[in-house]
C-alpha cells in the first residue's frame, strides 16, 4: 500500500516537471521572450545574486520563525525547491504546500501547528510588503510630513507582544513561542528580503538606462507584492506581474520598457523554479535509490 502511494506521487512529480517544461516552451516561442533574451547580459550576475540574498534573507527569517531548529541551509534548499511549485496555484500556494509536506516530516509538531508556522512566514512577508510600500509612498508622492506614521510599526509590534503576554496560550499554540526579539529579528530580515528583491530589479533599471527612480522601484515592487495574495494566478502570472506592469506605465515607462521589466521578474522566478525542480528530482532520486539499496539487502 505504501509503495503504491510511492508511485502515484513520483508519477505526479514527472507530469508536474512535463508541465513546467511544456510551460518554459510556449513561453520562449513569444516574441517577448525574444526582446528579454537579446537584451541579457553578463551583468545580470549580479542581478541573479540579489535575488538569491533575497531569497537567503527570507530564509533565515523562516529560521528564526522555527527557532532554529532545522538548520538554515536545509531552509535554504527547501524555499528554492518551493519556487517549482509556486508555479502551480495562486498566491504560491503551491509552495506552500510542498514545504508544509516537508515541515511535516522533518519537525515533531502538530499539522496545525505546522501550518500556522507557514501562515506566520507569510504574515511577516506581508507587514514588510506594507511597511516599504508606505515608506517608497512617501518619497513617490514627497509628502515627508507622513513619515511619522511610520512609528505606527513598531508600536503595533510592541502592542502585539504585550497582547501575547497577556495570552500566553496564543503565543504558544498560534505563534510558535516567539518572543519580541524575535519577532523583530524576523521583521528586520522580512524588509531585507524584500530590499534586496528591489535592488535586484533597479540594477537591470541602471544597466539598459531606464528613466526610472529608486524609490518608484520600490513602490511596485513591494505594493505588486502585497497585490500577489490576491488568488489570481496562471503559471505564476498574477495580479503581481499585472499590477506591477500597470504602475511602470503609469510612473512613466513606455510599454516595452515596462513589459521587459515584469518579464524580467518572472523569468528571475521561473529560472529559481528550474533550479529548484532540479535539486528536488536529485533529492528524490537519492531517496529511491538509498531504499531500493537497502531491499537489495
Amino acid at each position: 500500500m505504501v509503495q503504491i502511494k510511492k508511485n502515484k506521487v513520483n508519477i505526479i512529480n514527472f507530469l508536474l516537471v512535463l508541465i513546467g517544461l511544456f510551460i518554459f516552451y510556449r513561453i520562449t516561442q513569444k516574441s517577448e521572450f525574444n526582446y528579454f533574451l537579446n537584451r541579457v547580459n553578463h551583468f545580470f550576475f549580479f542581478y541573479f545574486f540579489f535575488f538569491f540574498l533575497s531569497i537567503y534573507s527570507a530564509s533565515i527569517r523562516f529560521y528564526i520563525i522555527l527557532k532554529k531548529k532545522i538548520n538554515i541551509l536545509e531552509i535554504l534548499l527547501l524555499n528554492i525547491k518551493s519556487f517549482f511549485f509556486y508555479f502551480f496555484l495562486p498566491v504560491g500556494i503551491g509552495s506552500d504546500i510542498y514545504r508544509f509536506q516537508i515541515l511535516n516530516k522533518d519537525l515533531n509538531k502538530k499539522k496545525i501547528q505546522i501550518f500556522n508556522i507557514i501562515l506566520i512566514d507569510r504574515l511577516f512577508g506581508l507587514i514588510s510588503f506594507i511597511f516599504l510600500s508606505s515608506f517608497f509612498f512617501i518619497f513617490v508622492i514627497e509628502n515627508y510630513f507622513l513619515f511619522p506614521l511610520l512609528i505606527l510599526f513598531p508600536i503595533i509590534f510592541f502592542g502585539f507582544d504585550k497582547i501575547l503576554n497577556n495570552f500566553e496560550s496564543l503565543r504558544v499554540n498560534y505563534f510558535n513561542e516567539l518572543r519580541l526579539k524575535e519577532i523583530l529579528c524576523v521583521s528586520f530580515f522580512s524588509v531585507l528580503s524584500q530590499i534586496f528583491l528591489i535592488i535586484s530589479i533597479y540594477l537591470v533599471i541602471l544597466l539598459y538606462d531606464f528613466n526610472f527612480h529608486f524609490f518608484h522601484t520600490g513602490f511596485v515592487i513591494s505594493f505588486s507584492s502585497i497585490l500577489s495574495l490576491i488568488p489570481l494566478s496562471l503559471f505564476g502570472l498574477s495580479a503581481t506581474e499585472l499590477s506591477s506592469y500597470t504602475l511602470y506605465i503609469f510612473y512613466g515607462l513606455n510599454n516595452n520598457e515596462a513589459l521587459f521589466l515584469t518579464i524580467n521578474h518572472y523569468f528571475l522566478k521561473f529560472s529559481f523554479s528550474i533550479v529548484g525542480v532540479i535539486l528536488y528530482l536529485k533529492h528524490n532520486f537519492r531517496i529511491n535509490f538509498s531504499i531500493r539499496g537497502k531491499k537489495l539487502k
